[in-house]
């Protein structure tokens, strides 16, 4: 009887340890998808900038 209930804890932390395991992964994969998106929405924010740069200097005569 006792064994069994020492098996059972044992099984029963094992789930626990992968399952802490399996949610530090999925955090650590969530927080490099924000990056990357963050990322991106920067790079496209600069290209946006680069274009609006670029038509006021043709505005200006500056390809003249």
């Amino acid at each position: 009887q006792i064994a069994q209930v020492r098996a059972e804890i044992e099984r029963r932390r094992q789930a626990l340890v992968e399952a802490d395991r399996n949610v530090r992964v999925l955090e650590k994969l969530r927080e490099r998808q924000l990056e990357a998106a963050a990322a991106e929405e920067s790079r496209l924010e600069a290209k946006e900038f680069d274009e609006i740069a670029l038509i006021g200097y043709r505005r200006s005569g500056g390809d003249a």
